[in-house]
């Protein structure tokens, strides 16, 4: 009997759909609340970095859901652009940190911490995207 294919939104995929849904309606709302005046970042013009996430994961939640063959480009150029832009971000603020304000001190701790998670989890899921039989079998056409 030939081994049954994986294939479809399933297992880790959607997991992984899962996960980018909540990270973009947290996006959605940090954004509404910029623009409404209700919160503030510390670095310059993050609407602009937060609006082109939210794009790109939009855009990569929709491809996927559709099984689009530009589903695995899509999400791991998402996934590339997340490693990128918060290096920038966390990198501002690590560089621009005086050492005698303990409490700014964190400010570092902090951002190499961001640095370090999200690129973990990027990579880690770079990895699904490029080695998985899930994703390989799903999206084909």
């Amino acid at each position: 009997m030939p081994e049954k294919q994986i294939k479809g939104i399933g297992g880790w995929l959607l997991l992984y759909l899962i996960q980018l849904s909540i990270g973009l309606t947290i996006g959605l709302i940090s954004i509404l609340l910029v623009i409404f005046g209700e919160a503030y970042f510390l670095d310059s013009n993050p609407e602009i970095k937060l609006l082109i996430g939210l794009f790109l994961g939009f855009i990569a939640i929709f491809k996927t859901i559709k099984k689009s063959k530009k589903a695995k480009n899509w999400n791991l150029q998402f996934l590339w652009f997340l490693i990128f832009i918060t290096f920038l971000t966390e990198a501002w603020k690590i560089f621009h940190v005086d050492f005698s304000d303990p409490i700014k001190e964190l400010l570092f701790i902090e951002g190499i911490s961001t640095i370090f998670l999200t690129t973990l989890h990027s990579v880690i899921w770079i990895i699904y995207w490029k080695k998985s039989e899930r994703v390989k079998n799903t999206f084909v056409n």
